[in-house]
């Protein structure tokens, strides 16, 4: 385990120091994400339009490196700032190994209480992919319609390493928390100039968490310490009714290889580039090209994000006042380098939302914040505004009660202050600043108003809106209160009645967020009591050894991507196996996801239908035949479930000329198709 952790963790000291040139405007803390970024759009672009394999991964870190040694050669002046980037790297190191200890105590990569399986099979399939775009594991025949970038930049470190899939999936987690923390800790620092509030940003971003976790510890554990093991880290995503509400320790600590998780530190990465932006000479084309670049980077890595950070761009751009050619020119960059993918994904409607956040949720997720940021703009009113500030509230508190729009009095503030303010004409920090205000709420508010119409219906409509847009407004509004905060505290001569009564509010919504990270992790990870592993799949050698034999024996012996018929998968079960754990593709699993990746039911009901008649027909006939041509089916995975599910049907493929067995054990048999026969 020491050894996999210390490769995993040399990889990306060498990315960082790869990329050092390229960062030099907005921090070392930026480099390792640089390289990755850039990296993996190589190794897409090269598998598009020719082959990926371990040769191209090489290559593209290869070619980044030749141009970095080039720009030193070339500038002579260039030097590193060896003191800075040491900081910087023991930041990135401390987070890696303290959070790779806690995954290794909670290491399982289930078919429950998440999706790690499915993305398990997505992770194997590029890495068994050719070329791109990948095939789907779980729709046999047929490419991904999926953001897979993150899953790319996973597959990339593992076939450069070595380290198996099962492994590395863990330790891409612990990685990306450790990347989140990093530039969070050098943005954190570009904002507030010191070490403490660099710290802070940390903080409030990656390590506290929403205030139920002191709600959970009144309920449950006030009584009794010490069933802190018990502590349900999984109700605090889940505060808003029919919703999803992750916030980034959540995320990180139920590890999920999920596109929303991946995507963090690199959209905290944007933002330091951006804020940078503010600050930039506006003659600086490269700059807003890269802008423009990194910013469509989001589209193949997760689509949720894109819109949102090309409406940050474009009011970031009009800000800093670059002319139109410019934002023509970033704009460009964040659209052109990324069609192949863009023009091979299925659009979304939008539909107006029946079922609205409760004030008390919406509290409960972003109370601490809310506190800060008002309190904040606050004290930038002059003092009859501020009067004007309180009436305005007093006012659509009653009016929002009575329309249904609870949170209404709250984000209309938080659209209105930053522009009352006139953000534009400030500085580039607290323009910044006021930017992530605004667009937070927005966000929020926009969450009030419509969804993303996708197979989610019904109670559920918005659930998958809320849960991949609410993260943004938790990293936006988290660094705009470490600022917050920082400014608050430096105003001098307030002191008083107000000032206590303000110390002790905060003082008791920061302990309320910290109970959180505490006792979710002593629950994730067992208390810390059962024996470490990164092995994700440690847990299914010992609950489904068959099954686990087949698939070592499919890994280690068939080459490429050819399509297996097994029981039709369902989502959230151990059904999806053979495709999660080796990448070979099935004809039908994940149905539900696969409902929402394509958008075509009646496709996932044909192929459910096909699968259900070639398992339970008792005899080898032309239509059976028939379907296994239909989709070019290689082997027949016959296992314990495929036996329960259709028990008289399998046993037809034991007398059947037209296979021979591959592999047998006691619980599972493998046939390959002949090709007279099939």
């Amino acid at each position: 385990m020491l050894y996999d952790i210390i490769i995993w963790y040399l990889f990306f000291l060498l990315a960082g120091l790869i990329a050092l040139p390229f960062v030099k405007d907005i921090g070392y803390a930026s480099s390792k994400a640089v390289a990755i970024l850039v990296t993996t759009y190589l190794t897409f672009i090269t598998g598009y339009l020719y082959c990926y394999d371990l040769i191209t991964v090489v290559t593209s870190f290869l070619l980044l490196a030749t141009i970095a040694a080039g720009y030193m050669i070339y500038r002579k002046d260039f030097k590193i700032q060896w003191k800075v980037f040491i900081e910087f790297e023991l930041v990135f190191a401390v987070a890696f190994f303290i959070f790779a200890l806690v995954r290794a105590f909670s290491p399982e990569i289930y078919f429950t209480g998440g999706e790690k399986l499915g993305e398990l099979g997505f992770l194997n399939a590029i890495l068994r992919s050719g070329s791109f775009p990948p095939y789907d594991p779980y729709f046999g025949g047929e490419p991904m319609q999926y953001y897979y970038f993150g899953h790319l930049i996973v597959a990339n470190i593992i076939k450069l390493t070595g380290i198996s899939p099962e492994v590395g999936f863990n330790l891409a987690t612990a990685s990306l928390f450790a990347l989140s923390v990093q530039i969070a800790y050098g943005l954190g620092f570009r904002l507030n100039i010191r070490r403490a509030y660099a710290m802070i940003t940390v903080v409030f971003l990656l390590i506290l968490g929403n205030l139920s976790g002191i709600i959970q510890f009144l309920l449950q554990h006030a009584s009794d310490p010490s069933s802190a093991i018990y502590f349900n880290y999984w109700y605090a995503s889940r505060i808003i009714p029919d919703t999803i509400n992750e916030f980034p320790y959540f995320s990180f600590l139920h590890g999920d290889l999920h596109p929303h998780m991946i995507a963090i530190p690199f959209k905290i990465m944007l933002l330091t580039l951006f804020l940078q932006l503010l600050s930039e000479k506006k003659d600086n084309t490269a700059f807003v090209i890269a802008a423009g670049f990194f910013t469509g980077f989001l589209a193949p890595l997760n689509t949720w994000d894109y819109p949102v950070f090309l409406l940050l761009l474009l009011i970031i751009l009009w800000t800093g006042r670059y002319g139109l050619d410019k934002i023509a020119l970033s704009i460009s960059a964040a659209i052109i380098p990324y069609l192949p993918f863009l023009l091979s994904t299925t659009g979304r409607g939008i539909g107006f939302v029946t079922e609205r956040t409760e004030l008390i949720n919406f509290f409960v997720i972003h109370g601490l914040f809310l506190f800060i940021l008002f309190s904040y703009l606050l004290l930038r009113l002059e003092r009859k505004y501020q009067n004007y500030l309180i009436i305005m509230i007093l006012i659509l508190l009653p009016i929002s009660y009575l329309i249904q729009f609870q949170t209404l009095f709250l984000l209309l503030p938080l659209i209105i202050l930053p522009l009352w303010l006139r953000f534009w004409d400030g500085g580039a920090d607290h323009a910044f600043i006021d930017i992530l205000i605004l667009v937070g709420a927005l966000i929020a508010l926009g969450c009030e108003l419509f969804y993303v119409d996708d197979a989610f219906t019904g109670k559920i409509e918005r659930l998958n809106t809320v849960f991949k847009l609410y993260l943004n407004v938790w990293i936006f509004w988290a660094i705009a209160s470490a600022y917050a905060l920082r400014n608050i505290l430096m105003q001098p001569g307030r002191h008083g009645m107000m000032r206590r009564i303000w110390t002790i509010t905060l003082t008791i919504l920061l302990i309320s967020a910290s109970i959180y990270p505490v006792f979710a992790t002593s629950g994730r990870s067992h208390a810390f009591g059962v024996k470490p592993t990164l092995d994700g799949l440690a847990w299914a050698r010992d609950e489904f050894t068959s099954d686990m034999d087949a698939l070592d024996w499919i890994n280690k012996n068939i080459d490429g991507h050819p399509v297996f018929l097994t029981v039709p998968a369902q989502d959230y079960r151990w059904d999806s196996r053979v495709a999660s754990v080796t990448g070979v593709p099935i004809i039908i699993g994940w149905m539900g996801e696969e409902i929402m990746w394509r958008g075509d039911r009646e496709e996932v009901n044909r192929r459910l239908k096909d699968v259900s008649k070639v398992l339970s027909s008792d005899k080898i006939d032309s239509e059976v035949i028939a379907i296994l041509e239909d989709y070019n089916v290689s082997y027949i995975y016959i296992g314990e479930i495929e036996r329960t599910k259709f028990p008289e049907g399998v046993l037809k493929f034991d007398g059947w000329s037209g296979c021979e067995a591959v592999f047998k054990n006691e619980g599972v048999t493998i046939f390959e198709l002949l090709d007279e026969n099939a």
